[in-house]
């Protein structure tokens, strides 16, 4: 079997920042959506999704998972993830996790005990069903924390023989080193594929999760735009796909843009195909305006390859300038471009974009994602602050986040085709009728009044300064 349409059908939150439960619904009459903004107050738990399905992205690669993820979680409350992949529209993957945060003592390299966060791996399950009538799911594989060295499930896939438990305990001990899946381990991994105790068409399914989600599954968070936005070097993601008669390509591809950077021929053709896919839609976004590759010089790396020394550069009117001198908005649109364009024309993408709307002209914003509603293929799941898109999509495609704690996302049912959705998103903030609640209410006179106080400490302290100075 192989991958040839992906998406997140839903995905299930517990004990995660802010987020105590929520349930974020990515369809509708159990068809996947493909274009999805999740709007909501500061702080409401928009970004908690995006940074769960990054979480989960990095679990399924089995890669090490970075210590940010100690922030999102409370110590001593146990953390749950689940989401359903659709696949193919014919089955669903469903990935569910459950870690908890403690603080242990450890000696440091000193010799003197101190407190450290650690974060320890509780489950993991993946299971299956067949979308048709009377389908029951199956378990493909299931991890629980133990004492015993056999932790894997079901028992009969995993016989309990001496050299089995060597590696069930290899298993344990490096995902505990780094941090990182269990089931999705080199190690499991390698059993799985060699076991005659695995069903053929489950080993495909397990196969497809772990090899392929990777490549089709991209994140943009705030903070990789913050990194490009100051010129760090950090690499604009080109998340890229384009097939011919000679040769099919996917994947993402890392590219730094502050300064050059060397390139081996075979990534430099691929970086050339996606620049030529991003100037076809870039002009008709930002008029006049187009990138390129300026190849500085040739040398040789340590291995003896060639490789070309390359420069980013944004091309107006004629005009050639280095990419890191175009503004904050035009960077973010170039970076998020390609995975935009992968999205709309491959129906394996999936594209999860946090404030979308930062550094986007309103009305652009607007009429790009209008586009991608009608045509996109792949799967967007943005959050954003701006109204705009409240006009332009559909109600199915909006989720909002609420102020209960333990209900965070929730869809309105209650407008009617010929109401203008921001309108009444807008009138239920005002007059806060939902159950859960939109948005703490402000008000305008306090904020002024703290302003004013606020003024008065600065001068409190000028003052007090002058006649320290007299003294």
């Amino acid at each position: 079997m192989d991958l040839e349409k992906l998406k997140i059908g839903s995905i299930e939150i517990e004990n995660f920042k802010n987020v105590s439960y929520g349930f974020a619904d990515f369809s509708d009459k159990n068809e996947s959506i493909n274009v999805i903004g999740i709007y909501g107050q500061n702080g409401s738990g928009k970004t908690t999704i995006i940074e769960v399905i990054s979480f989960i992205r990095s679990m399924i690669s089995a890669s090490r998972i970075d210590e940010d993820l100690f922030d999102m979680l409370h110590t001593d409350k146990i953390a749950k993830a689940h989401v359903s992949f659709i696949i193919n529209n014919t089955h669903i993957l469903e990935y569910e996790i459950e870690l908890c945060k403690i603080i242990e003592n450890r000696k440091n390299e000193l010799g003197t005990l101190e407190n450290r966060e650690k974060v320890i791996l509780l489950s993991e399950t993946l299971t299956t069903k067949e979308i048709k009538q009377g389908s029951q799911p199956k378990t493909i594989i299931a991890y629980k924390r133990s004492e015993t060295l056999l932790s894997f499930f079901p028992k009969y896939r995993f016989p309990n023989t001496k050299i089995n438990q060597t590696r069930f305990y290899l298993a344990q001990k490096r995902s505990e080193e780094v941090f990182s899946s269990i089931i999705f381990g080199s190690i499991i991994g390698d059993f799985l594929s060699n076991s005659k105790n695995i069903e053929s068409d489950l080993l495909e399914l397990y196969n497809i999760i772990k090899n392929d989600i990777e490549d089709n599954l991209f994140i943009y968070s705030n903070r990789m735009s913050g990194l490009i936005n100051i010129n760090s070097n950090s690499p604009i993601p080109l998340h890229f796909y384009y097939e011919d008669k000679k040769q099919m390509a996917y994947g993402v591809l890392p590219l730094p843009t502050a300064n050059s950077a060397t390139i081996a021929p075979t990534k430099l053709s691929i970086v050339k195909n996606v620049f030529d896919q991003i100037n076809v839609v870039l002009p008709n976004i930002i008029p006049g305006v187009q990138i390129g590759i300026k190849e500085l010089s040739k040398q040789l790396n340590d291995d003896g390859q060639e490789e070309f020394v390359i420069q980013v550069v944004s091309i107006r009117d004629g005009n050639t300038i280095p990419f890191r001198s175009e503004s904050d908005g035009i960077k973010k649109i170039v970076s998020i471009l390609s995975s935009l364009i992968n999205a709309y024309g491959s129906p394996k993408a999936i594209v999860a974009i946090d404030e979308l709307d930062s550094g986007i002209y309103e009305f652009l914003l607007g009429e790009i994602l209008e586009v991608l509603s009608r045509g996109a293929q792949g799967q967007i799941i943005f959050t954003s602050h701006n109204l705009r898109p409240l006009e332009v999509l559909d109600k199915k495609n909006i989720i909002f986040t609420t102020l209960n704690p333990n209900n965070r996302y929730t869809k309105k049912t209650d407008i009617k085709p010929t109401n203008n959705m921001r309108d009444v998103y807008l009138r239920s903030i005002q007059v806060n009728t939902e159950i859960d609640g939109l948005y703490d209410p402000t008000n305008i006179f306090e904020i002024q009044k703290s302003f004013r106080r606020a003024k008065k400490i600065i001068t409190r302290i000028d003052v007090d300064s002058s006649k320290e100075g007299e003294n």
